[in-house]
């Protein structure tokens, strides 16, 4: 029969009295906790049983740990992921729930007008269509599917059941009922996932600096060959090769001639010796700047749109004190509450897996299965193409292609809007892809997210892999976005692999829009090879980080292009310094390194300001400024005044270099502290390479001067603005100045009411640090996911996030438990990622809940709870 979860919380005592119909009492109780029944007092567990579950095949037991984390023991995978279904359900359904909407276009249906444009992108780019597609084409009767299903069961048993009190208020609240879940939900949250780390406009950004100051000049502020001291991927070998590797050991022949040679056969002509460049002068700004506006103005639900980062780095054997291996994540996206990841554990013969999940999938996207750890981070990777189509002046419904006029696609779109009338509008469609604009010439965007990929399916064969190959060839399957996958396994290797599809272009790089009549730039049938792409396993140094800088070292052998979007290098210098700094590294040095707050950007200019005042300025603030300057570490810390004072003055020397030839060729700048995300400005490492290497370049001059300005004048001119401007804005005592002052974590609410956001406190670092902080003002995104796992004992994992595991808080213990986590976040007291495979060895003092979950109608005799392997 079906009922309703029920979930009391009593004693051990309790507890024997309340099963003593279907669990053996003691002997039962001594089973699941032997250790803990002989020396630990009696705790309080909260009991619940869910009957009926149709779709469940076979009785699943769960426990709960202090820090909200399920751990489920199921008999099978998809008994396992229909639990986590459930749970995902119970604890974040309203974030699941505008996660897929944002997917499919359908956010207005709840939200109202406020949201009709974010729907209209997510379907002019095809977003929904490409979920549907990836569900249909998955092979029906395959592991993958039948897990997405029972995953879908999973969550639609909870919302069948759920009360109105135990479904998040807003739906109450707005005389809402939830929409069942289904299987496409699934892909459609992963494709607002992927459109978010890779869908990029930098392109049209580009083209407009190219129209103001000129191509030449354009392609030197943001040039190709950026700074590659650090590497993402080491010393690349083949996939293929992976077999000629001694378990746990090094390469037989490291990056030699004959790897060398075998890396640049099979390739494409690299795109950087391509015959034909991109050669086009188009006039584009009108375009650009619509659909720049108009995407300026969406929200991102899952990832900020200007922490689009993350680190990630694994120490072999050879550089840990204990000589196994340790990796590290440290995921940089958008604060939310809830926050974007779900840490579970799932247990099922063949499969035991811990780590993050995103509500809305099945899949364990970043963690440890007890065989290998595995982590990523943003590669970077241009994977986004415009082409401008020219439409037949008398049929505007034809567009031309290689001399012939072919017809353009259309398909007619209908938001429904709450409160209001249904938004209709046409999506038009050429080869290349969606027309994003409807002024002026159209602009087609081309990039592989719209495929109907089953990138799910790789995560979750990653979850079962055993390992390094087994690792790889998960991957096999997998499109997008193009991500920098880490590992390291138990048995001693790591390694880094790029993965997803990599477009092979016939000429150009892609870096501007370009002509799409004449088809010269057309995207190959197929993508960079999967054999071929970057894989670095065991190098030299005895460690692999990828902190979106460049992929490869100017003088790798890989042939292919990837792209010129790369983070400036300061986190991944930074990271190899303390990488590299000992050979008897710990779990505790890992986390120390995760917290670790200082900016090299600093280091190197600093310098060179205090060599700019051959005097030191008369004016008291001015002196005192520099003085702090001069003494600092380059540590960006809360209680400190001088990253206040560097940053301060950054900004204004950046804004000196550029602003006078933006200005005047009419680019618009980006408002304040936003300089270093991209697009509108040079990368910050441009900036330090200018000054470093050429300090009486043009670029320095202002030209609404007479004088001819150099790199001194304008760093003098830029710190005594930001000085008189802290004084102003501060006040004229420095113990005011403090970076946490200003620089304070605020976390926003799930459907951006500013109303709602919280205020948490000050935090190190800026955008230049490893531990991401935030440009002198609110903090919204950052660290959502730090993870550390010791490959020589995983269950010293540990792990952080900035919120509390249920978005619907349940329990005498919510807020504390929340307070708590949050607590250890901020201060670097990680929680346990407690990680047993089976159910009786948890500890007792460690629990919270216990769920039995029974199928309709196959409810054991004994009524025990059943164990993975049977009845223990």
């Amino acid at each position: 029969m079906n009922t309703r979860l029920t979930g009391p919380k009593v004693t051990i005592m309790r507890f024997r009295r309340l099963l003593a119909h279907g669990l053996l009492l003691l002997g039962t109780l001594t089973l699941l906790f032997p250790t803990a029944c002989r020396t630990h007092s009696p705790v309080r567990v909260e009991l619940s049983t869910i009957d009926g579950a149709i779709g469940l095949k076979t009785p699943v037991r769960t426990l709960v740990d202090r820090e909200g984390i399920p751990h489920v023991y199921a008999a099978n995978r998809e008994d396992a992921a229909f639990v986590l279904g459930w749970f995902h359900a119970r604890d974040r359904f309203l974030q699941m729930d505008i996660y897929r909407r944002a997917g499919l276009g359908r956010l207005a249906e709840i939200l109202g007008p406020s949201v009709v444009e974010e729907d209209r992108e997510a379907r002019t780019i095809g977003l929904h269509t490409s979920a549907d597609l990836a569900w249909q084409v998955l092979a029906d009767d395959s592991l993958e599917a039948g897990i997405i299903r029972s995953y879908t069961k999973g969550v639609n048993r909870f919302l069948e059941h759920a009360s109105p009190s135990e479904l998040p208020a807003f739906y109450g609240e707005n005389d809402l009922v939830p929409e069942p879940w289904s299987e496409v939900d699934c892909f459609a949250v992963y494709k607002k996932f992927t459109a978010e780390l890779c869908f990029s406009v930098d392109d049209l950004l580009l083209q407009l600096v190219a129209e103001g100051l000129g191509r030449e000049a354009a392609d030197a502020l943001f040039p190709v060959e950026r700074d590659a001291r650090s590497p993402a991927v080491r010393h690349p070998i083949k996939a293929d090769e992976i077999s000629n590797l001694r378990l746990g050991g090094v390469p037989r022949s490291l990056n030699s001639p004959d790897t060398r040679d075998r890396m640049r056969s099979g390739g494409q002509e690299s795109s950087l010796l391509a015959s034909r460049a991109d050669s086009e002068r188009l006039e584009l700004s009108e375009e650009c700047v619509e659909i720049l506006k108009r995407r300026g103005s969406l929200s991102n639900r899952m990832v900020s749109k200007s922490a689009l980062a993350s680190n990630a780095w694994a120490i072999s054997g050879n550089r840990s004190r204990n000589s196994r291996p340790i990796l590290c994540v440290d995921s940089h996206m958008g604060f939310s509450q809830p926050t974007l990841f779900y840490t579970a554990h799932l247990s099922s013969p063949g499969l035991g897996v811990l780590g993050a999940t995103v509500p809305g999938m099945p899949a364990v996207l970043l963690g440890h299965n007890g065989f290998f750890s595995w982590a990523f981070s943003n590669s970077q990777s241009d994977v986004t193409d415009f082409f401008v189509e020219t439409f037949n002046p008398e049929d505007p419904g034809r567009y031309l292609y290689r001399g012939n006029w072919r017809p353009v696609q259309e398909t007619e779109e209908r938001i429904r809007v709450r409160g209001e009338d249904d938004v209709v509008f046409k999506v038009r469609r050429t080869h290349h892809g969606p027309i994003l604009n409807e002024l002026g010439k159209g602009i087609a965007v081309k990039w592989w997210g719209e495929v109907p990929s089953s990138d799910l399916v790789s995560f979750l064969r990653i979850n079962s892999a055993r390992n390094l190959q087994q690792f790889v060839d998960a991957l096999r399957q997998y499109v997008s976005p193009i991500l920098n996958f880490l590992y390291a396994d138990r048995l001693g290797s790591i390694a880094v692999r790029t993965s997803g599809w990599v477009p092979r272009r016939l000429n150009g790089l892609g870096r501007y829009p370009v002509d799409g009549s004449r088809g010269e730039y057309e995207w190959r049938v197929a993508p960079v090879p999967f054999e071929e792409m970057p894989l670095s396993v065991n190098p030299p140094e005895g460690y692999l980080l990828a902190a979106n800088q460049r992929l490869l070292s100017p003088d790798s052998s890989c042939p292919y292009y990837f792209g010129w979007q790369f983070a400036p290098s300061f986190r991944a210098r930074r990271i190899e310094e303390l990488l590299s700094s000992s050979e008897h590294l710990t779990v505790r040095d890992m986390v120390r390194f995760q917290f670790d707050n200082v900016d090299l950007l600093f280091r190197d200019l600093i310098p060179l300001l205090l060599e700019s005042f051959e005097e030191w300025p008369d004016e008291p603030n001015a002196r005192l400024a520099l003085r702090f300057l001069q003494g600092w570490n380059g540590r960006v810390e809360p209680h400190r005044v001088e990253p206040t004072i560097a940053w301060e003055w950054l900004e204004h020397f950046n804004n000196a270099v550029w602003a006078d030839e933006w200005d005047r060729a009419g680019l618009s700048r980006q408002s304040r502290g936003e300089f270093s995300s991209g697009g509108w400005q040079p990368p910050l490492d441009v900036l330090v390479e200018l000054s470093l290497s050429d300090p009486e370049s043009e670029w320095f001059d202002n030209v609404e001067t007479v004088e001819r300005e150099d790199r001194a004048t304008v760093m003098r001119q830029s710190f005594l603005k930001a000085v008189d401007e802290l004084t102003a804005d501060l006040g004229p005592g420095m113990n005011s100045w403090t970076w946490g002052s200003r620089n304070r974590m605020v976390i926003p609410d799930l459907l951006k009411d500013p109303k709602r956001a919280q205020s948490v406190e000050a935090v190190p670092g800026n955008r230049n640090t490893v531990i991401p902080g935030g440009a002198g003002g609110a903090v919204t995104e950052g660290s959502v996911y730090r993870m550390v796992v010791p490959l020589g004992d995983v269950q010293r994992a540990r792990g952080a996030s900035p919120g509390v595991q249920s978005g619907v808080p349940a329990g005498e213990n919510a807020d504390q438990i929340h307070e708590r986590q949050l607590r250890a976040y901020l201060s670097g007291d990680y929680v346990p990622l407690n990680y047993y495979p089976f159910f009786g060895d948890f500890p007792a003092d460690d629990v919270s809940q216990i769920l039995a979950f029974h199928p309709k109608d196959k409810r054991p005799l004994d009524e025990r709870f059943p164990t993975p392997y049977g009845n223990q």
